[in-house]
């Protein structure tokens, strides 16, 4: 089966991923983005948020998790992925101001998830050296990708692969070595009623900043070294 007719029945298995959209006229490749532009203020200002370190954070994160996941779902669907390389992923905003992603070419593939690790690694070598990324530093722009990469992978994994595969899959992509690169720290891997796998996130997304609760897993809310934790009740 192509691959294009893996990512729709993906989409069809997981509709949080959305149908994969058509080519639009100002789409622009990852590839290109430092070089186009208006293009980085524009889905950066999709983020919604206000403050410009909490708008570079959803911003990596966001389009590490979009990148990802449709990845993620056809390689556990059939065992082949896309090529998620910056050459090969176009990024727009469209009509509603929500970012979309599409594969230039869907049919084009890597080889596993070794594959998938080296061309999402690729793709997001070029969004954390953006500029417009100034307000925060290199080191927190990889965790907050290496974070949603993993967090795509246990979400998507979890649905299609159940927990344990999740998790292996997870260290697969951001177990190292290399910059995408973030420890698990796994909270609870088999929830009850089959919720999600959770984990000790290694970067802060900085909703606080916009005025938002810390989330349950957020590092600022994990207990230190020898601390009884809250718990993510």
């Amino acid at each position: 089966m192509p691959l294009s007719r893996q990512l729709e029945r993906a989409a069809a298995v997981l509709p949080e991923l959305g149908e994969p959209p058509a080519a639009v006229a100002h789409e622009v490749r990852v590839a290109d983005l430092a070089a186009v532009p208006g293009a980085v203020e524009a889905l950066m200002a999709a983020t919604g948020a206000r403050d410009a370190r909490a708008r570079a954070a959803w911003f990596v994160h966001g389009h590490a998790w979009r990148t990802a996941a449709p990845a993620i779902a056809c390689l556990l669907l059939c065992g082949r992925a896309p090529d998620a390389g910056p050459a090969n992923v176009a990024l727009h905003v469209d009509a509603t101001g929500a970012p979309r992603l599409r594969l230039v070419d869907p049919e084009r593939e890597v080889a596993g998830s070794a594959g998938l690790r080296d061309a999402l690694t690729a793709n997001l070598a070029v969004v954390v050296a953006l500029s417009a990324l100034a307000p925060l530093g290199p080191r927190a722009r990889w965790s907050l990708a290496a974070d949603a990469v993993a967090g795509a992978a246990l979400h998507v994994g979890r649905r299609l692969a159940g927990p344990d595969g999740a998790v292996r899959l997870a260290a697969r992509l951001v177990g190292g070595p290399g910059p995408l690169t973030v420890p698990l720290a796994i909270i609870d891997a088999a929830p009850p009623g089959g919720g999600e796998v959770t984990r000790w996130r290694g970067s802060c997304c900085l909703a606080h900043r916009e005025g938002l609760d810390l989330c349950p897993s957020c590092p600022r809310r994990r207990p230190r070294r020898g601390q009884e934790g809250p718990g993510l009740g």
